[in-house]
């Protein structure tokens, strides 16, 4: 049976630790100062590196090739190799989601009472720590607090806040950061040289995209790639084809479409995605991580790493030819207003499709605003309020309207002179003072001409209680 290349080329020294330098160097000052802490916190996402950081302190510590604690275990003793295959009698390593109860902790409690067998330090590794309960925690309090002689504690955990603070304020905390990308790169082209793995460089950057810092995961879509057809490279497609993940050229194809307002591939490379496999709300993140990309070509040019969409810069640059920047900003809108449906309508799809559609930018229009006429309509075609009134709502994106229609009412419009008057609850005066403009852009919308809007407010009615929070006009 193959070893996994996560336990293949898991760090053995802290030299070997990738992307944590402020955790190396500060574990390394602490072992060659003999700065032994009884208590040690290590929090960060999966896959940075926990567990493994705790057990090469835990070799160090203990090395037997050494008179003392070592930044450099040999990794050869009887006690590395021990600790490495999990046969040390004196370094217990626990797993909490399943031992995580009050009847473990003082069973661990009455174990460490007892002096090493054989190290130097007993070492107790708590594995997601944050899955013992509250009771164990408070069952450990006294013992982490004050631990008998050479004797250390290591909680690892991807959740601290689940941690008891009396439990985080007794232990010396190191916080592992997910690793860069450019990091994972450099690791994964040295494995996939080692190992022959037929990967190439678009592939190893597609990988360290979507393992978002996670070195484990990397190593594990490696094993993945390596198990596709070895007589040709893996290119980035096929990794993202393996995944399920949106690939850069169906997104390309999308936004061109968009841009260049062919519906009837926009419909169909939507539809395709879907049926093989693509959530609507995976499609629409893609979609406005791509518009986030093309803002910043347009506003930051030359700040490449700041670009986080699957698209690079190459792919990116002719779609941001063919738009401008208030169109970006529009279509971002529109992503932003779609969210919500996407995420809580039973029939996501549709929805997806309406917002695909909006994306595309209105014909003949320079400027990229809404063409009104410039006609007024005739006195008798003069829309009573309640239709006035019903006719704005209606044109409103939905935080606008909730906004609107709880916090406002239109008690004059006369447009043959182009003027309304807004009345507003004075609990939103500073909202609506702020978006004044928007809010008569909607109006003006609705009516099909300009007007000049006038804002009264009134006092906050005591009995309606509504809340709105974040609404941006």
């Amino acid at each position: 049976m193959s070893q996994p290349l996560h336990l293949k080329y898991r760090p053995q020294t802290l030299t070997d630790l990738v992307g944590q330098p402020a955790v190396q160097t500060c574990l390394t000052q602490a072992i060659q100062r003999h700065q032994i802490a009884p208590a040690y916190l290590f929090c960060g996402p999966r896959g940075t590196g926990k567990t493994s950081t705790a057990r090469i302190l835990a070799k160090s510590l203990n090395c037997l090739s050494h008179d003392g604690p070592t930044a450099t275990p040999c990794g050869t003793c009887s006690t590395c190799k021990g600790i490495v295959n999990g046969s040390a009698l004196d370094v217990t390593e626990i797993d909490a989601a399943s031992h995580g109860g009050v009847e473990d902790a003082r069973e661990l409690v009455k174990t460490c009472q007892l002096a090493a067998a054989q190290c130097r330090y007993r070492v107790v590794i708590i594995d997601e720590a944050h899955m013992l309960t509250s009771q164990a925690q408070n069952a450990l309090l006294k013992l982490i607090e004050e631990p008998p002689a050479r004797v250390v504690f290591v909680l690892a955990t991807t959740e601290p806040h689940k941690v008891l603070p009396t439990i985080n304020s007794r232990c010396l905390s190191f916080e592992f950061r997910p690793i860069a990308q450019s990091v994972i790169k450099r690791y994964l082209a040295e494995i996939v040289a080692a190992e022959a793995i037929q990967v190439g460089d678009s592939a190893i950057t597609a990988i360290a995209r979507l393992c978002k810092g996670g070195l484990r995961d990397a190593l594990q879509l490696v094993a993945k790639a390596a198990l596709l057809d070895s007589e040709t490279q893996v290119t980035a497609q096929d990794i993202y084809r393996m995944v399920g993940q949106v690939g850069p050229g169906e997104l390309k194809a999308l936004v061109t479409a968009a841009q260049t307002r062919n519906v009837v591939d926009l419909m169909q490379g939507s539809r395709e995605l879907i049926e093989t496999g693509h959530t609507p709300e995976a499609l629409h993140l893609a979609l406005l991580e791509v518009y986030h990309d093309l803002l910043l070509l347009l506003e930051a040019p030359g700040q490449n790493h700041l670009l986080t969409s699957l698209l690079t810069k190459q792919q990116l640059q002719p779609l941001a030819q063919n738009t401008d920047v208030s169109h970006i900003y529009q279509a971002l809108d529109i992503l932003e207003g779609a969210e919500r449906q996407l995420r809580f309508s039973p029939t996501p799809q549709p929805w997806l499709e309406a917002t695909l559609l909006k994306l595309m930018p209105q014909p003949a229009q320079s400027s990229r605003q809404p063409v009104r006429p410039t006609t007024r309509p005739t006195p008798d075609a003069e829309p009573s309020l309640a239709q006035a009134w019903s006719r704005v709502l209606d044109t409103a994106q939905p935080k606008a309207k909730a906004l609107l229609q709880d916090y406002c009412q239109l008690s004059h419009i006369d447009l043959a002179r182009g003027v309304a008057t807004l009345v507003v609850d004075s609990a939103k005066k500073a909202t609506l003072t702020k978006h004044k403009n928007k809010v008569q852009g909607i109006l003006e919308t609705a009516m099909g001409q300009s007007i000049q809007l006038t804002l009264v407010f009134t006092e906050v009615d005591p009995d309606h209680d509504v809340e709105l929070a974040g609404v941006t006009g």
